[in-house]
């Protein structure tokens, strides 16, 4: 049973594969075993690429790789550095190549002063935030690699198998309970028969205090009575000097210090040989497990190394389960104080170089001032667009000119089809000759009456002559002055019919603009008449053209799921550029005035934040 790292980090029991412990437990060698352990740890760190085990007989031998995982792997020179630099400094080191990978080294100590070799790692897609949770999973897979050396150099007391064995069900003691107060008790009654202990208790440090956990084979105790106090007087004495106590001291440790609270423990209830385990998380002490035995079974060096490694790993795993038990405002006030040490309390230097850089660039930005200028989408349309109808029903058969092209006053636009009109003015004009013979004729020979007859009929043909004329006068359209034509387009609908009344061509000039701003409703209270900005249009990227607004209308449009109001404005140029055509478009900046940078940056987002309070609040 082993835990695997993912990218959330949940660590719950999983199960691999029982060939390799099978594998594991037959190993005949103690290479086989060093093979088939790194394939087990590889295994049970996701995103494990490759894997090396480097080791050397003794300290005056040089090292030498004893393991590669996968098979027939080879190492890299990244992998290679890493395991170099975790052997100089003697400790974890984290190395990230790349954006992809990193590389995980730690070294392999069989005691406080035998550095024996390096484990290395190289891992796929770890993030930084993680890293920690996989080193801390190596540092625990390093105690199967420790007692096999045990084992190879004759000098452990117990089979490494069974360590390994008695490793791994303490720790999976802890993860298979969900209560931390559970999962505490089971795991100190666990030590005890797991290592012939008269007692075991765990505590873990609540308010600068250790507090009593745990005490083996005892479901319910007291916290303020003499023994507890003596244990968590023990507990503090090891957590203050930061690392594992034995009392009495190991021989050949070469350690003569006086432990008073070790010695109180011993002499009043009975333990007469005890080892202090202190649990930290890499930065500060968690808590501590004590261990009790009577004066004739002493712990061995082995032994004392075996319970740090049980306290480390099941102490850790204890903390996080403490922790996810613990309510959202009591996880909130935690990471609080964290902040709050690390703003105020010694150390952490680096913390308090960016929180002082980020304080002073917000109160640089709040003092500097720059120009606020409201930005907007913006087109060009001609301050005059004269429409050209047509007037009359009829048929197209001449349009020379189409969109976009640029015409003269008079130019002929479109001509309609008046062949019935040339027809009907030739007729009306043949009656007309008719009766201006006929009026002749009569006045010549004094017939009055018949002469005032002719001369209505004469008045009326003129007039229907007069008519048709207007009429096919109104067949041609032509441009109303010097410009460009933005709309209408005929050359392909030769021959098609028109109503009276339709919209055929619109023209604009070609030297009178007039700029329309789509300003956004968020930005309108800050845009007033008579304010300046700059244009630059899509298509003449390279120029930027003033301009002046001059009317904001109280009509909003949306567009794109959002609300804009028009704002014209007038191009404040004595000579627009000749390239400029009517529906270009571009990016329009309005210059409000001088505002201090936070503010302009944060503007948007603290007004959205009013509105989304005025909306919630009741």
């Amino acid at each position: 049973m082993t835990t695997h790292l993912n990218t959330s980090f949940n660590i719950g029991p999983t199960f691999l594969e029982p060939s390799a412990w099978e594998a594991l437990n037959q190993a005949d060698s103690f290479d086989a075993y060093v093979q088939n352990w790194l394939a087990l740890l590889c295994a049970s760190i996701v995103g494990t690429e490759m894997g090396i085990v480097v080791l050397r007989e003794k300290e005056t031998a040089p090292y030498a790789p004893v393991a590669f995982w996968p098979a027939g792997a080879t190492k890299t020179d990244a992998l290679m550095k890493a395991a170099e630099a975790a052997l100089q400094a003697g400790k974890g080191v984290c190395q990230r190549q790349d954006d992809a990978k990193s590389q995980l080294a730690y070294p392999v100590q069989k005691g406080p002063n035998s550095l024996r070799g390096v484990v290395a790692l190289e891992v796929r897609g770890l993030e930084a935030s993680l890293a920690p949770y996989a080193m801390r999973m190596l540092q625990w897979g390093l105690a199967g690699l420790l007692l096999a050396l045990q084992r190879a150099d004759g000098s452990d007391k117990m089979p490494a198998e069974s360590a390994l064995h008695s490793i791994l069900d303490c720790v999976a003691v802890v993860l298979e309970n969900q209560g931390f107060q559970k999962a505490s008790m089971l795991l100190v009654t666990h030590l005890a028969s797991m290592l012939d202990c008269r007692r075991v208790a765990l505590s873990f440090v609540k308010a600068h205090h250790y507090q009593l956990i745990a005490l083996s084979h005892s479901i319910a105790f007291s916290e303020k009575t003499q023994l507890s106090r003596a244990l968590e007087a023990t507990m503090a004495e090891a957590g203050e000097m930061g690392r594992c106590l034995v009392y009495p001291p190991l021989k050949d440790s070469g350690e003569y210090l006086l432990y008073p609270a070790h010695e109180n423990l011993a002499g009043s209830f009975g333990g007469h040989t005890i080892c202090t385990v202190p649990i930290s998380d890499g930065e500060k002490i968690l808590g501590a497990l004590v261990l009790e035995r009577a004066g004739e079974q002493p712990f061995t060096e082995e032994t004392v190394y075996l319970c740090e490694t049980v306290g480390t790993m099941a102490g850790l795993i204890l903390g996080l389960k403490r922790d996810n038990e613990r309510g959202l405002t009591k996880r909130a006030l935690l990471q609080l104080q964290k902040l709050l040490a690390k703003t105020f309390g010694f150390g952490y230097l680096v913390w308090k170089f960016n929180g002082l850089l980020l304080l002073a660039m917000v109160a640089f930005f709040s003092v500097a001032e720059g120009m606020f200028r409201v930005t907007a989408e913006a087109y060009l349309e001609g301050i005059v667009q004269q429409a050209v109808v047509a007037s009359m029903d009829g048929f197209v058969v001449k349009a020379p000119f189409r969109h976009g092209d640029i015409v003269k006053a008079k130019a002929l636009l479109f001509k309609l089809d008046d062949t019935d009109l040339q027809f009907e003015q030739t007729k009306w004009y043949n009656q007309q000759q008719q009766y201006m013979s006929k009026y002749r004729k009569a006045l010549a020979n004094h017939e009055r009456a018949e002469t005032r007859v002719l001369k209505a009929q004469l008045a009326q043909t003129e007039t229907q002559l007069f008519l048709v004329k207007t009429q096919l006068a109104r067949t041609v359209g032509r441009a109303p002055f010097d410009g460009i034509v933005v709309s209408g387009d005929l050359s392909q609908s030769l021959g098609a019919p028109v109503k009276r009344g339709d919209v055929l061509f619109e023209v604009a000039p070609l030297n009178n603009y007039r700029l329309i701003l789509e300003v956004d409703e968020r930005d309108i209270t800050e845009v007033q008449e008579q304010q300046t900005g700059n244009l630059v249009l899509t298509s003449l990227a390279a120029k930027v053209l003033p301009f002046r607004v001059v009317k904001i209308t109280p009509v909003s449009d949306t567009k794109e799921g959002r609300n804009y109001f028009r704002v014209e404005a007038n191009l404040a140029m004595a000579k627009a550029p000749a390239l400029l055509r009517p529906g270009m478009k571009g990016i329009a900046k309005v210059a409000v005035g001088q505002r201090s940078l936070l503010w302009i940056w944060t503007r948007e987002l603290v007004n959205w934040w009013r509105v989304w309070l005025w909306s919630w609040w009741p």
